[in-house]
């Protein structure tokens, strides 16, 4: 359900305007740092954890203190592959406090991968 509300929050976007800006090329990290408007957007910010040196604690305390329907990009690249982060986030998961999603950022003809956590 969460899946195809980002699929098509992600087409209309690219529908109307595929750079972004009125002709402009945006960069790569421009691209990567881009979210497309969502009702969590609108309540709280998107947690990064992407930007930490120790992202397992900064998701232990999103799970801790954040509202519901929150969300935290936990990894960002063409594959996950941190193999402690990967069990942290599952674990989350199957205990039922967490949504996990991924949304493709296509740049070219390659795509990258935010995996992000939804709270429940």
């Amino acid at each position: 359900m969460m899946i195809s509300r980002w699929r098509s929050i992600g087409q209309h976007r690219h529908a109307e305007n595929p750079t972004g800006h009125e002709g402009k090329k945006m960069s790569f990290q421009k691209k990567l740092n881009e979210h497309p408007a969502t009702e969590a957007d609108n309540m709280d910010q998107v947690v990064d954890a992407t930007k930490h040196k120790y992202p397992r604690q900064v998701l232990q305390t999103f799970i801790q203190t954040a509202p519901r329907g929150s969300q935290a990009i936990y990894f960002r690249g063409p594959f996950l592959n941190s193999y402690s982060l990967a069990e942290f986030v599952r674990e989350m998961h199957l205990r039922g406090q967490c949504e996990l999603v991924q949304r493709r950022i296509k740049i070219g003809r390659t795509a990258i991968y935010e995996y992000m956590m939804v709270k429940r």
